[in-house]
């Protein structure tokens, strides 16, 4: 079974925030009217807010290189 994936749009008619399929921003004719959130826009460029980026690889600080 294929789970449906939901995210937050607005609607550039009425400025309300509403919850639909994910497809359906990308999509010329279920997309009209609709518009990505700042946060969903950020997530689509790979530009996550602060709180939401995926944890990964710590850089090392200077005095813990190894030095060769």
């Amino acid at each position: 079974m294929d789970v449906e994936k939901f995210t937050d749009a607005y609607d550039t008619s009425t400025g309300e925030k509403r919850l639909v399929p994910s497809h359906f921003l990308d999509h010329p004719v279920l997309g009209k009217g609709l518009s990505r959130t700042p946060r969903d826009a950020a997530k689509t460029r790979g530009n996550a807010p602060a709180g939401n980026r995926p944890a990964g690889k710590a850089t090392p600080a200077s005095g813990d290189q190894d030095k060769e």
